[in-house]
């Protein structure tokens, strides 16, 4: 029996299956987890199995799920210039 028959393992392209950009690009990077948590969102998933689903690891979804949040509640101002 294969080495790849007991312990199969994924391509590249099927472990970023989500928007396939350079995962070097920050903001590609950040596209990829917002895709994941969103599907993730959907699924009827718990977060550990989708992230084995996907071949994502755990550490790292639980890391953006934080980071993406935190980003959402920034409030940035701008200049006022009132009349007079």
């Amino acid at each position: 029996m294969s080495q790849e028959a007991i312990y199969p393992t994924k391509s590249r392209e099927d472990r970023f299956s989500a928007p396939s950009q350079d995962l070097s690009d920050p903001q590609a990077k950040r596209r990829f987890w917002e895709h994941h948590l969103a599907q993730c969102r959907q699924s009827s998933l718990t977060q550990k199995a989708y992230c084995q689903k996907h071949s994502l690891k755990p550490h790292q979804f639980y890391y953006w799920k934080k980071r993406l949040r935190q980003d959402h509640g920034k409030v940035s101002f701008l200049p006022l210039r009132l009349p007079g």
